[in-house]
C-alpha cells in the first residue's frame, strides 16, 4: 500500500505541475492560455502587419501563394479573382513576437476567398484555406518578394474561413470581418475550441479574424490593423496518464500475483 500511495503521489505532483504551468509552447511559440486582455477580449488576441491582393491565378489546389499569383497581369482590380494574402503577427497575447517566438516568425498566409461581383460584401469560402507558419526567419510581409519566405518552416495551424464579409466599404477600400475553423497544426488541439460566437452566420468557430485594406490607386494593399483572436485551452502531455495509467497497471498485476 505504501508503494501505491508513493506512486500515485508522484504522479500527481507531475499531473499538478503541468495543470498549472503558466505558459503553453508548441513547437517554440509560446503563449499564456490564461491571458486577460480586459474589455472582454479573448485569450486568444493578436495583431498583424499583412500586404494582400486579388490574383486571376488560384490557390485552390496547392493552397499555396506562388509566384504566377503575382505576376504581372495576374493581379487584377479588387473584387475581381481571388483574394489572398500574407502577414506577420506583431503581437500575440500582449508579448512582442520576439517573446511569443524567440527563434521564429509566425506568419499568417490566407487565400480561396471570392466575390461572385465586385460589388458583392458576402464572399464565398467554399474554396478558403488559411496556415499559421513558425518560419525560421524573421519576416516582412510588407516587404516585396517575402511573400514566399512568410510560407516556410513547420505550420502552426491551418484551416479555412466559415464565413467572410465587408462590415463596411466597398472591395477597393473596406472593413472585413470573417470566423475560421482550425483543422490541422501542431497547435491544432489548443485551438480546436469552437467557442467564439458567429455573429454572421450562427453557431460557432474556432477563431475571429478583421481587418481594414484600403487599394487606393493600386493592385496591393499593406496594413497593420489586421487582428486575430479566439480562446485556447492548455492540452495535457499524454506522457503523464500514460505513466500514471502503467504504473497502476504495474501495482494491480504485482497484488494479484500475492
Amino acid at each position: 500500500m505504501k508503494k501505491l500511495m508513493k506512486v500515485l503521489s508522484v504522479c500527481a505532483l507531475g499531473f499538478g505541475l503541468n495543470a498549472q504551468a503558466a505558459t503553453i509552447t508548441v513547437g517554440g511559440v509560446t503563449w499564456d492560455p490564461d491571458f486577460d486582455a480586459g474589455f472582454g477580449v479573448h485569450d486568444f488576441s493578436s495583431e498583424l502587419s499583412f500586404a494582400q491582393w486579388w490574383s486571376s491565378v488560384t490557390t485552390t489546389d496547392n493552397q499555396t501563394i506562388e509566384a504566377d499569383n503575382l505576376a504581372d497581369g495576374n493581379v487584377l482590380v479588387p473584387g475581381n479573382g481571388e483574394l489572398m494574402g500574407v502577414a506577420t503577427f506583431r503581437n500575440f497575447n500582449g508579448n512582442s513576437s520576439t517573446f511569443v517566438c524567440a527563434t521564429c516568425s509566425l506568419n499568417l498566409a490566407f487565400g480561396g476567398l471570392t466575390l461572385d461581383n465586385p460589388s458583392d460584401t458576402v464572399f464565398d469560402t467554399s474554396n478558403s484555406w488559411f496556415k499559421v507558419f513558425a518560419s525560421p526567419t524573421s519576416t516582412d510581409p510588407l516587404t516585396a518578394g517575402q511573400y514566399s519566405t512568410v510560407q516556410s518552416g513547420p505550420i502552426f495551424l491551418s484551416g479555412s474561413f466559415d464565413d467572410f464579409v465587408l462590415t463596411s466599404g466597398s472591395s477597393q477600400n473596406g472593413t472585413s470581418l470573417g470566423f475560421l475553423s482550425v483543422t490541422g497544426g501542431n497547435a491544432f488541439d489548443n485551438f480546436d475550441t469552437t467557442e467564439i460566437s458567429n455573429t454572421l452566420s450562427g453557431g460557432f468557430s474556432d477563431l475571429q479574424i478583421s481587418g481594414t485594406a484600403n487599394f487606393g490607386n493600386g493592385l496591393f494593399a499593406q496594413g497593420a490593423s489586421l487582428t486575430v483572436t479566439g480562446e485556447t485551452v492548455e492540452v495535457s502531455e499524454p506522457s503523464i496518464f500514460a505513466l500514471f495509467g502503467l504504473s497502476l497497471l504495474v501495482l494491480g498485476a504485482r497484488s494479484r500475483r500475492k
